[in-house]
């Protein structure tokens, strides 16, 4: 008995889709798929009438215009889900529902508010990328940085972007992420930039070692080359490559000629010294 109840529940289930859709013209409900009328008709009939007239609205354009995509996300989070971001998102609500019909339950990070669903919607996937990996964390950024902590973002890992978060945090590092030529790194080198950013962060916000280190990053991060030699290797205002022209670099700007005055003075007590006592011998 059940069974042949589930069956004309099933039967009717696209008249009664139809009927709570008063927004679909009959031409429009021919192209909805069976499924799309089905599945909209269990969750009306389950209470989801009772939802927001907005909601409503937008879930019908929805099923008219893509049955299919619709149908598709809401399987996986929902019709309320896909309503409310759809209402939220307005005139662009079908790539909306497009991006959750394909990336299924994981798109729910990214429609769970209208302040995410706008940033998905200003930057794009590597926004929803970012969001997705790094929830409670990558929306805040990404409102300050923009597209480019978005693309830094989904291309680290979950502790890389708690250090992203923590350098944001504090008033004294916060200029490391606000700067454009960091993001572009670490969105290009991934968790390795980040690593390094977080562990030479006081010496990067010295002088200028933030643009020696941005003007060829793939020799820091590979090893080859220290922050610690950036210091000597700017002798005088120069920028010096090999260690010959270091000491030579060196040798131009240090004043020997004070320094060896100066040595000569210190050490003239202890020659009339020894030379007191020679004599009183």
């Amino acid at each position: 008995m059940f069974s042949t109840c589930r069956h004309g529940f099933l039967t009717i289930a696209p008249i009664l889709a139809i009927g709570f859709l008063p927004a679909i013209t009959q031409a429009q409900a021919l192209a909805v798929s069976r499924e799309a009328l089905e599945s909209f008709a269990k969750y009306m009939a389950k209470g989801g009438a009772k939802a927001a007239p907005g909601t409503i609205r937008a879930t019908e354009k929805l099923i008219a215009s893509h049955g299919d995509d619709a149908v598709r996300a809401a399987n996986s989070v929902g019709w309320k889900v896909v309503g409310d971001a759809a209402e939220s998102a307005g005139e662009r609500a079908p790539e909306l529902v497009k991006y959750m019909a394909r990336k299924g339950k994981e798109s729910i990070h990214v429609v769970a508010t209208p302040r995410s669903t706008a940033i998905f919607l200003k930057y794009g996937e590597e926004a929803g990328e970012a969001m997705i990996r790094h929830k409670g964390l990558a929306a805040d950024l990404i409102a300050e940085g923009g597209q480019p902590m978005a693309k830094a973002l989904s291309n680290i890992g979950t502790r890389e972007a708690r250090q992203m978060a923590m350098l944001a945090d504090d008033a004294g590092t916060v200029s490391l992420v606000k700067d454009p030529k960091v993001l572009e790194i670490v969105g290009r080198y991934g968790d390795r930039a980040m690593r390094f950013i977080w562990e030479n962060k006081g010496a990067l916000l010295v002088g200028t070692t933030l643009a020696t280190f941005a003007a060829n990053p793939e020799a820091f991060l590979d090893g080859s080359v220290q922050l610690g030699q950036t210091a000597i290797n700017t002798i005088g205002g120069k920028t010096i490559e090999k260690g010959g022209e270091v000491l030579q670099e060196t040798a131009r700007v240090f004043p020997w000629n004070t320094a060896l005055l100066l040595g000569a003075g210190l050490s003239l007590p202890f020659i009339c010294l020894r030379m007191f006592r020679a004599n009183k011998a």
